[in-house]
């Protein structure tokens, strides 16, 4: 069946008014694909014919307009009605009009335009024009104006555009005779137009009916080679599916829909997308029931290709000479290039953003990881008691590997029994450091466990769920009760666990026990951060070993000093008593003396004992008084050495029990030191402060010493600068040959520091 043509679609309803099927419409009332279609149509036909198209339609459909508004004769009518014809066609949105010129023909009326239809598009997608681009509106222009004006030989001159970066878009609307070799838009008028005002001779209604026929052929070129877009025009009938029946179309509806018999308007509607299909339809019943334009993206399913495609249909309502919704003319664009491109950078996005979580969660990880390691190593450093320091490991652990309980074992191989040395979050379920023998462990469930100590491995695992993996350990018969009772209490509030083994010198110390309220994956890093704790706490219980062993290889030397002192001095003591009597009846004054330094020295060798009580005992040290301790180191001083003290304490020192032994270490090796090198006559400590500040000052009048030509480490001055650097005070020596030597040591309380 041959196709229709294009002229059938022409319709002369009443003067004046041409409905030319949907090829204006189509090409340019629909503003959103009006870029789509210029392009293209420049790529199809070069840009002078699709120049020559959009402005045969804007002359066209200038004229068509301005011959309904009627005709004039005289001058001053006629440019009413053209400045009538401009402001319609101004607030239909083509822009911003304005005369400029008040001349009008046989000279020439001048426009200016803002924002014109082309102009704006062009500056809409980021583009500058190297000439004039509004052959449409330039086109409108010569419509109106030959209509009003009874003419047929005005043209136009755009002779700026703001396209390509004027301030204005300016027309020149004169008689052809005046624009001579000058690139001018003229006024061709369609047969169709109705009735003009003078009569076609028959050399012009034939040079017409060729123009025509040629247009004719130009839109049906168009339409029937459409490349990724298709025209259409859709008249409404209530009496057909949807509401309407397609009455043109470009055959690429096909291709572009997989819609083999395409005229058949129900089609379109089969393969959409269900997520997009009622939205399609609200559209479609809305444009037809209300002429609202219709622009809906979606997706549509080609059976040839066996794929989803995008598509975007748009189109505006067209109506008849009285008014009424009759038809809409459209274009189906295809998408599928674009949204699929879209869709790979949406999912690259996604995909770089996850990984880029990743990274950030990783990075977040290790340093939470490197600052509890470094927490572990501050604690090493702080010089805990080794009890209370395991306590604090333990919670640290298990909160930054997100446990609810950590447990440390020590593992005794010689006896073997496993004894539980720390714990966080087992209230209720062990008892604190209990032991149990390498026997007991297959039916507490820890014969696995110790394996993969013995074996220098993690082990982990999950319970199976709730009530199973309680059930399971009720039924259980080999259980002794004491231990089903533990085991049950464990497994109500954990469901999983996590075990690394603790070596010191590539001998096995234990193992750290890691329990989940939550099952868990157990990844990579989890398990690695698990041993690099162990790692610490390995390195941190050996150096808690060593000093331990330090000190106590301090507190003998200490000892034995103080035991050889305490000898010497109740020696003496026993010499002078046994001379006392003898002496009384030949020198009573003498023995008065004497009397007096026997006093001196059972004084010292009572404080020595006492000195010697809080070596072997240092839980004694912090429940003395820190003016008495140095009371007892002053008299003990003065009984070994023989060598007077002056004692000033003011205020009442009251510091914690750290920064007490501190002071009275400190003192006590500042005496040592004064007794044993000083040569001194006379030897002062002077006491100071409460309980938020403290300072002790110990002089004594002997030689001295050069402070930069002795050896840190000699006299016990490295052992005063640790101490003081423990608790954070200021240790001073000031000393000079033949000068003596003033140590003086400032505390203040980290709390009043910050006030």
């Amino acid at each position: 069946m041959p196709s229709p043509l294009l002229s059938n679609y022409l319709t002369h309803p009443s003067p004046g008014v041409l409905t030319l099927g949907g090829a204006r419409m189509a090409f340019v009332d629909i503003e959103s694909g009006f870029w789509s279609l210029r392009r293209q149509l420049e790529t199809l036909l070069g840009e002078s014919a699709a120049r020559a198209v959009f402005q045969q339609a804007g002359a066209d459909g200038g004229a068509s307009y301005a011959a309904a508004q009627g005709r004039a004769e005289d001058p001053q009518t006629q440019r009413q009605l053209f400045a009538d014809c401009l402001r319609a066609y101004q607030a239909a949105g083509f822009g911003q009009f304005e005369i400029l010129a008040e001349n009008w023909l046989p000279e020439r009326v001048t426009v200016c335009g803002r924002e014109t239809f082309e102009a704006w598009m062009m500056s809409r997608h980021g583009q500058r024009a190297r000439s004039p681009v509004c052959a449409y509106t330039a086109g409108v222009l010569v419509g109106f104006l030959n209509v009003v004006s009874q003419r047929r030989d005005v043209v136009c001159i755009e002779r700026h555009c703001q396209a390509r970066g004027d301030e204005a878009c300016e027309f020149d609307l004169l008689p052809a005779s005046q624009a001579e070799g000058q690139s001018v838009i003229a006024f061709t008028p369609d047969p169709a137009l109705g009735k003009l005002p003078e009569k076609l001779d028959e050399p012009q209604l034939r040079e017409t009916l060729i123009r025509l026929t040629e247009n004719e052929a130009l839109l049906r070129s168009v339409v029937e080679n459409a490349r990724h877009f298709a025209i259409y025009r859709v008249t409404l009938d209530p009496a057909s599916p949807y509401g309407a029946r397609l009455t043109l179309a470009s055959p690429s509806i096909r291709e572009l829909t997989g819609v083999d018999d395409y005229y058949d308007f129900s089609n379109w509607f089969k393969n959409l997308h269900p997520e997009d299909a009622p939205r399609v339809l609200e559209a479609n019943r809305r444009a037809l029931e209300q002429g609202e334009p219709y622009n809906q993206v979606t997706r549509v399913y080609h059976p040839r290709q066996g794929r989803w495609r995008w598509v975007q249909t748009v189109s505006n309502p067209g109506y008849d000479s009285n008014g009424r919704l009759t038809h809409f003319d459209g274009m189906v664009i295809d998408l599928t290039e674009q949204k699929e491109a879209e869709l790979a950078l949406q999912e690259m996005n996604a995909t770089l953003e996850a990984r880029v979580q990743a990274r950030t969660e990783e990075i977040e990880r290790r340093r939470a990881t490197a600052e509890s390691l470094r927490d572990i190593i501050r604690m090493i450093n702080s010089n805990l008691p080794l009890d209370d320091f395991l306590q604090q490991a333990v919670e640290l652990a298990a909160k930054q590997l997100g446990a609810g309980a950590c447990v440390l074992h020590h593992i005794d191989l010689e006896q073997q029994v496993v004894t539980q040395t720390a714990t966080y979050g087992m209230e209720g379920i062990f008892e604190k450091r209990s032991s149990r023998p390498f026997s007991a462990m297959k039916p507490s469930g820890g014969e696995g466990y110790l394996q993969a100590l013995l074996a220098r491995q993690p082990i982990y695992g999950n319970y199976p769920p709730l009530p199973e993996r309680v059930d399971e350990i009720r039924r259980d018969p080999d259980i002794p009760e004491a231990i089903k009772r533990e085991r049950i209490a464990l497994r109500e509030r954990y469901a999983g666990s996590f075990a690394v083994p603790l070596y010191i010198q590539d001998k096995l110390y234990g193992g750290m026990v890691f329990y989940y309220a939550e099952p868990q994956e157990f990844h990579e890093e989890q398990i690695q951060l698990g041993l690099a704790f162990a790692e610490q706490m390995a390195v941190a219980l050996e150096n808690a070993f060593l000093r331990e062993r330090v000190a106590l290889a301090e507190r003998s030397r200490l000892a034995r000093d103080l035991h050889d002192a305490v000898s010497q001095t109740l020696f003496s003591a026993s010499l002078i008593a046994e001379a006392l009597p003898k002496l009384w009846q030949r020198s009573p004054e003498t023995a008065a003396q004497k009397l007096e330094e026997l006093r001196q020295l059972t004084r010292g060798a009572l404080s020595e004992m006492r000195t010697l009580l809080f070596e072997l005992r240092p839980a004694a040290l912090s429940d003395t008084e820190l003016s008495d301790l140095l009371r007892h180191l002053a008299n003990a001083f003065t009984a070994r050495a023989r060598l007077p003290v002056e004692l000033n304490i003011e205020g009442q020192p009251d510091p914690p029990a750290g920064v007490k032994a501190v002071f009275y270490r400190v003192a006590q090796e500042a005496l040592n030191n004064a007794a044993k090198y000083a040569q001194a006559r006379q030897v002062a400590l002077h006491l100071s402060g409460g309980r938020e500040r403290l300072r002790l000052e110990i002089r004594d009048d002997g030689r001295g010493f050069d402070p930069l030509a002795v050896p840190p480490d000699s006299l016990g001055l490295n052992i005063m600068r640790e101490r003081a650097e423990s608790i954070g005070a200021s240790l001073q020596i000031r000393s000079a040959p033949e000068q003596g030597t003033i140590i003086s040591l400032d505390w203040t309380s980290p709390r009043q520091e910050t006030l």
